[in-house]
């Protein structure tokens, strides 16, 4: 060989060069293989002449040309689904959650290892409407590309409504607007079992309800809501 060191330039997504090396003096030779140039910058190939009393060196430099992939393999927000799905050919996403969230988890893993993916925006005190969350992806070479995800939080729920009120030993016609209800039972009767159902999964009912002793006369009791919204409630008498 008479050029002592060469350059061998390799695109970015190639992992493995195979190096080999021959001579035709029986020399003998060591460096030779398969090396990653993600890992490798330089091969150095060594010789020794037949006798021994020779020594050579020659050098590979293996150049690799930078990424410019600013493609995702994943672009996800924990525990929910972005709308679209996510595609390289889209930069704009949307995710609805609950009122009651006050944080998500964004993961955005890069399809190339040597470019970055950080996210940036609101995403540990989301507030009721819309959220915006900014994924900037970098690569080694080339100009930044973002991805933005909109949060969008729901408003709570401000019904603090019944579906139903109910007592056993009698009889009424319940509308959940209607919020004072008199209800005539026989003097023997001397106790009942209140049961009461908000409207929304979210609302809550407290105060008389389950099983409640009556005395000859009134016998008062308040069935008290409260709506998600928890400046929100109202009762039932």
């Amino acid at each position: 060989i008479n050029q002592r060191w060469a350059n061998i330039k390799k695109q970015n997504h190639v992992t493995e060069v195979v190096v080999n090396a021959t001579s035709d003096k029986n020399a003998s030779i060591t460096g030779t293989g398969t090396y990653n140039p993600t890992e490798v910058d330089k091969v150095e190939i060594n010789t020794t002449s037949e006798d021994g009393t020779k020594t050579d060196k020659y050098t590979v430099n293996l150049v690799r040309t930078k990424s410019t992939d600013t493609t995702l393999d994943e672009l996800s927000v924990t525990g929910y689904t972005i709308t679209p799905s996510y595609s390289d050919t889209v930069n704009t996403y949307n995710v609805v959650v609950p009122s009651t969230e006050n944080s998500i988890s964004v993961v955005a893993t890069p399809h190339d290892p040597r470019t970055t993916a950080v996210v940036s925006g609101n995403t540990n005190s989301l507030e009721t409407g819309n959220n915006e969350v900014i994924v900037t992806v970098t690569p080694e070479k080339g100009s930044s590309s973002e991805r933005i995800i909109t949060i969008n939080v729901k408003k709570q729920d401000g019904d603090a409504t019944l579906s139903s009120l109910t007592m056993t030993g009698a009889t009424f016609d319940f509308d959940k607007d209607t919020k004072v209800y008199d209800v005539t039972v026989p003097y023997t009767t001397d106790q009942t079992t209140i049961s009461a159902s908000p409207s929304k999964d979210t609302t809550t009912a407290s105060g008389d309800t389950g099983l409640k002793t009556l005395t000859p006369g009134t016998n008062t009791f308040v069935i008290n809501t409260k709506a998600e919204d928890e400046n929100i409630t109202d009762s039932y008498t």
